[in-house]
């Protein structure tokens, strides 16, 4: 069995997108509430709490959550040795709690089923993962948290020897 893992490169586009909508919003929240209180003395210190709730804290948040949302691409070839390689990978992945749906006979998309994780699938299509069997490899495309799981099962699970 071989097994090759990609995962996709950062998306920039993405980030600059994310990082305006939540500079934006902590931003306009910090600026009225500082504006209430017009008394306060401006210092270097009130000057630099500024820029980190303006520029810094959203530029965390929204390197986080985009590494979070990542995805990575799984290509297994060579597994034809392997008794049922195909219901057992179905199986596995089913593990992670979540609704199967076929697209065709031989793609198959996976939706998660509890309510947090059901927000992301929304918002980004985060939590989709994606399984092509093809007539000499199965393609999984999805989060990469999952992804390294599947990879993990696939490297040390006695089943998949």
């Amino acid at each position: 069995m071989s097994i090759k893992s990609e995962r996709e490169a950062f998306n920039w586009k993405a980030f600059l997108l994310t990082l305006g909508i939540c500079v934006l919003v902590f931003g306009s929240v910090h600026i009225i509430l500082t504006y209430f209180n017009p008394e306060q003395e401006k210092d270097a210190v009130w000057y630099w709490n500024r820029v980190y709730w303006i520029l810094i804290y959203p530029a965390i948040i929204t390197s986080f959550m985009l590494s979070n949302f990542s995805q990575s691409k799984l290509t297994i070839t060579a597994f034809n040795n392997i008794t049922d390689f195909e219901n057992k990978l179905l199986k596995r992945v089913e593990q992670f709690k979540v609704s199967r749906l076929n697209t065709t006979e031989n793609n198959f998309v996976f939706y998660p089923t509890s309510k947090f994780k059901k927000l992301f699938s929304y918002w980004f299509n985060a939590e989709r993962i994606e399984m092509r069997i093809e007539e000499n490899a199965i393609v999984l495309i999805g989060p990469v948290y999952r992804i390294s799981q599947v990879e993990d099962t696939l490297t040390w699970n006695k089943d998949f020897k």
